[in-house]
Formats: structure tokens, C-alpha cells, sequence
């Protein structure tokens, strides 16, 4: 009798740190995916930031090309005034 409570105790024991094992397991396996989905959420963040900065600096660079384009124009006007001013100097001599 003593040598078959026994054996039911260790049993008893036997399967409660095999239950105790499986739930650490359980969880460290739903802590590896819990933080792989949090991994994925921030590459998705990061992802989604490199394409509004690469959105604005397209558009930095559609706005410089007009800045050039129009100091050129200013450039050419400017020099036009220059070239009338010179002429208008020479006609009055």
C-alpha cells in the first residue's frame, strides 16, 4: 500500500511538472509572437515613413527645378534690362 501511494504521489508529481512545463513553453512561444508581430508592426511603420519622406523629397526636388527655372527667366529679363539700359546710355551720346 505504501509503495503504491507513493508511486501515485510521483506520478502526481511527475505529470504536474509535466503540465507546468508545457504552459511555460505555451507562453514562451506566445512571447516570441508577440513580439515578432510588434517587429512586423514596426518595419510596416518604418516602411510606411520612408515612403512619405521619399514622397517629399520628390517634391523638394520638383520645387527646386522650378526655383531654377525661374531664376533663370529673372537672370535672362535682368540681363535684357542691362543690355536696354547700355543701349539707351550709347543712343543718348
Amino acid at each position: 500500500m505504501a509503495v503504491w501511494r507513493r508511486l501515485k504521489t510521483s506520478v502526481s508529481l511527475f505529470i504536474l511538472l509535466v503540465i507546468v512545463l508545457y504552459i511555460g513553453y505555451c507562453t514562451q512561444e506566445l512571447y516570441y509572437r508577440v513580439q515578432k508581430t510588434q517587429k512586423l508592426k514596426r518595419l510596416k511603420s518604418y516602411e510606411t515613413e520612408i515612403k512619405d519622406l521619399t514622397d517629399t523629397l520628390q517634391q523638394y526636388k520638383i520645387e527646386a527645378s522650378n526655383v531654377q527655372r525661374s531664376l533663370k527667366l529673372l537672370q535672362e529679363a535682368f540681363d535684357q534690362i542691362v543690355n536696354n539700359q547700355k543701349t539707351e546710355m550709347v543712343n543718348d551720346r
